[in-house]
């Protein structure tokens, strides 16, 4: 037997606190009271939108109370289970509802996935897991192999060449083709991760995504349950809290993950090496063109090819370039740029050490 508990922790400050009509976007992603280019305070705007994460994933909540110039007030809340039975048998029980329900028949899986790097990486993890994967790179090719194959899911990218997964998702479900399901379950595959893409990628008839960098894991759990055709109840993948490890640590962890297949590892590294450096050469020429659209773009794709090697911390640097051109903000291009740009050669001196 376990009571439950809610434990209450308050971390005060005496700083220049925060204007009331800015407390609600507090904990937004890349959301800073002072965004200028001179601010006081610099930072990426993540640290208190990551820590309303955390505290949620441990069903807690967050808030703050704030006066200017006296200082804020922070509060959150974390459920605390006190057990009263034996630390054995509760320790099973709770290692026990941490796994992934598996999925009793291995699936045919079809992956819409333009960029070369990523979709190795995916497809081998999903083999792993034995399922089978199909590959398209744009939305055509989808359409095409669905008249032709029978598949369970689609993983599909939203951004690919002649048509991208948008408009793909949108021909499926108004399709009356008797060659193929229009109701086949879809997830979104991207690195945008904006207020109102969700909105966007739902109202086009796809049924979950998951943001790149992807997390394998995170993504099993949702191909389980959305062919989870019982409709069992789906144990959820207890979520592996963030810890402070930098990219040679986390890169270190894509290596292990792939030693049983030496040849494929060594492939995936190569392509990174090759795909970073064209990447950031052209991002350099987009951000000195000034070329907003570019900058987005390329940013988008460098965040896909630091998820695929488990690059998570770099990959939040592409992330915010790309956040700060879709929104206009090029007064800081040239620092986050100078800073990804070290920390790619720095990762590739990395990894030439280990091929």
């Amino acid at each position: 037997m376990k009571t439950n508990n809610i434990l209450l922790f308050k971390i005060k400050d005496t700083g220049i606190g925060i204007p009331e009509e800015k407390i609600k976007s507090l904990f937004d992603k890349f959301y800073q009271v002072d965004s200028s280019y001179t601010k006081k305070y610099m930072g990426a705007g993540l640290g208190l939108a990551i820590s309303k994460q955390l505290v949620e994933l441990m069903g807690g909540n967050i808030w703050v109370k704030s006066k200017v110039k006296e200082g804020s007030t922070f509060y959150f809340t974390l459920k605390a289970d006190i057990p009263k039975t034996d630390m054995v048998e509760e320790y099973k029980a709770s290692a026990e509802s941490s796994k992934i329900l598996k999925t009793k028949q291995n699936l045919n899986i079809l992956l819409a996935e333009d960029d070369m790097l990523n979709s190795k990486t995916i497809i081998y993890f999903l083999k792993k897991e034995g399922h089978r994967v199909k590959h398209a790179t744009n939305g055509i090719k989808v359409l095409s192999m669905l008249e032709n194959e029978t598949f369970d899911i689609i993983l599909m990218d939203i951004q690919m060449p002649e048509m991208d997964g948008i408009e793909a998702t949108k021909k499926i479900r108004n399709s009356d083709f008797e060659k193929f399901d229009p109701e086949i379950p879809i997830i979104a595959l991207t690195a945008y991760a904006m207020s109102g893409d969700k909105e966007i990628f739902l109202n086009s008839g796809m049924d979950d995504y998951a943001t790149k960098p992807v997390k394998i894991n995170d993504l099993i759990a949702k191909i389980n349950n959305l062919t989870d055709h019982e409709k069992k109840t789906i144990i959820p993948l207890k979520k592996t809290l963030p810890v402070d490890s930098d990219s040679k640590s986390e890169i270190n962890g894509f290596i292990k993950a792939t030693n049983k297949n030496p040849e494929l590892q060594k492939e995936l590294l190569n392509l990174f090496l090759e795909s970073s450096q064209k990447m950031i050469k052209n991002l350099e020429t987009a951000i000195f063109n000034n070329d907003i659209n570019q900058v987005a773009f390329i940013s988008h794709k460098i965040t896909g090819i630091f998820g695929a090697i488990r690059a998570f911390s770099a990959a939040k640097y592409s992330q915010l370039l790309e956040s700060d051109a879709r929104s206009g903000k090029t007064d800081r291009f040239n620092n986050t740029f100078q800073y990804l740009k070290n920390l790619t050669e720095q990762i590739n001196i990395f990894i030439k050490s280990h091929i």
